[in-house]
C-alpha cells in the first residue's frame, strides 16, 4: 500500500512498432487506464523516440524527492 503514495511512471516500449497514424488513439487509451497523477511516456530505445523526454521526468521526480527528503 505504501507504494501508492510513491510516484509512479509509466514507461511503453516498442512505440516504433505502431503505424504513426495510430500512436495517439492507442496512447489515449492506455492513459485512461491508470489513475491521472501517473505519468504515461511513449517511448522507444531502438529508435531513440522520447527518451530525453523519459530522462526528464525521472530527474524531475528525483529532485523533488531531494527536496523534501
Amino acid at each position: 500500500p505504501e507504494l501508492l503514495n510513491k510516484p509512479r511512471i509509466v514507461a511503453l516500449s516498442k512505440i516504433d512498432l505502431l503505424p504513426p497514424d495510430m500512436l495517439n488513439e492507442w496512447l489515449a487509451g492506455v492513459r485512461r487506464s491508470f489513475p491521472e497523477d501517473v505519468d504515461v511516456l511513449p517511448i522507444s530505445a531502438v529508435a531513440h523516440l522520447r527518451l530525453d523526454a523519459l530522462k526528464e521526468k525521472l530527474w524531475a521526480v528525483v529532485e523533488k524527492a531531494n527536496e523534501t527528503a
